[in-house]
């Protein structure tokens, strides 16, 4: 319900509110123009004793004549003046109704008025036509915008998620979530406060793209620092070969033993049945019998075999440090699927909901 107040018209009924009008000494309104008219009729019909004015609307308590007409500017000096006689407005030359109130100079009574644009110079329209096409050009582009925030503020969450997890050496569930939030505070931004369906889908696309791309990041960077650990543990030694211990060789061996059975399609009693040898740490999580093989291979092993299972070992090494080195982001996306779990999933699913709620606005239009 509005809380402004009705101010009826004494002599109309309609209201006052927003039009010109007059108020009595004891609070009673009417229209300006209703107010000239009803004096000018009283003035030129003469009242009957005991009688109501003539034409008079009977309202209670209504307001004498007097009290409204000594309020009512001068029609007659307002129109020498060229002002309107209604609301004081300017008018025209030549001009006898108001265009802003509709009052009439000639009866005093209001009359409905519209305005019309006046007719454009052709000079005037072809002025105007760099600034309907930057209008347009605008326009065009506002789809994108929400699309270049919100990368901004994935590529700054993605560079937030890899250097905490960097830093701390764990990836905190929670940076996702933020890492969503930005995206949506972006695009957001990007649709200059509007919102919408279009930019809260812009904000989980390319929030789910930023953590993935966070999380990339961060297994590169781990396996820099890994490759760096291999080559910094070789430059200790003049003789490469003499890096390597007896559980070097043992742990070669045993995946060579796993690996001839599995070629056998033998089966292998692991300790753990979900292990694999690419896991696997000798001796720890090898089964007995393949444990006591590896031994016995290893102190039968003449010093010409050792310099060759030295040989092979070296290799690999060599060969881990070139795919370190080479950036093999298909190989990161590989081992960044295979390491998401449950609280990846719940964690991803806030993210995307915080990158929604906030790039759309909470609006479905």
């Amino acid at each position: 319900m509005s809380g402004s107040v009705e101010k009826p018209c004494v002599y109309c009924g309609l209201s006052c509110a927003g039009e010109p009008r007059i108020k009595s000494a004891d609070g009673k309104y009417a229209h300006k123009s209703c107010a000239q008219a009803r004096g000018e009729a009283k003035a030129k019909t003469p009242a009957k004793a005991g009688s109501a004015p003539s034409g008079a609307i009977p309202v209670e308590g209504e307001v004498p004549m007097a009290a409204f007409l000594d309020d009512l500017p001068d029609p007659t000096a307002a129109a020498a003046e060229g002002r309107c006689g209604g609301c004081g407005a300017a008018l025209g030359e030549g001009n006898v109704i108001c265009m802003k109130c509709g009052f009439d100079t000639r009866t005093g009574a209001k009359a409905m008025t519209t305005v019309k644009n006046a007719p454009r110079d052709v000079g005037g329209s072809l002025g105007g036509v760099g600034s309907l096409g930057a209008k347009a050009g605008g326009m065009a582009l506002t789809p994108f915008f929400p699309i270049i925030g919100a990368c901004v503020g994935g590529a700054i969450g993605a560079a937030g998620w890899a250097a905490i997890a960097y830093g701390t050496g764990y990836e905190i569930g929670f940076i996702a979530t933020i890492v969503g939030a930005i995206c949506g505070i972006g695009a957001f931004m990007g649709s200059r406060g509007e919102g919408g369906i279009w930019a809260g889908c812009v904000a989980v696309v390319v929030a789910l793209c930023s953590i993935g791309a966070g999380k990339m990041i961060t297994f590169d960077i781990y396996m820099q620092d890994l490759a760096d650990e291999l080559e910094a543990a070789q430059s200790e030694y003049e003789d490469r070969a003499a890096m390597l211990g007896r559980e070097d060789y043992e742990q070669y061996i045993a995946d060579e033993i796993v690996e001839a059975r599995l070629d056998a399609g033998e089966a292998v009693d692991w300790p753990d049945p979900e292990m694999t040898v690419e896991y696997a740490y000798f001796p720890e999580d090898y089964p007995d019998d393949i444990i006591e093989e590896t031994r016995v291979s290893y102190d039968s092993m003449s010093s010409s075999e050792r310099d060759a299972y030295a040989e092979a070992m070296l290799g690999n090494i060599d060969e881990a440090i070139a795919a370190l080195r080479s950036h093999d982001l298909s190989m990161s996306g590989q081992t960044m699927i295979e390491s998401l779990n449950l609280f990846d999933a719940l964690w991803g699913f806030l993210a995307l909901g915080a990158a929604w709620g906030i790039g759309s606005g909470g609006s479905m239009d």
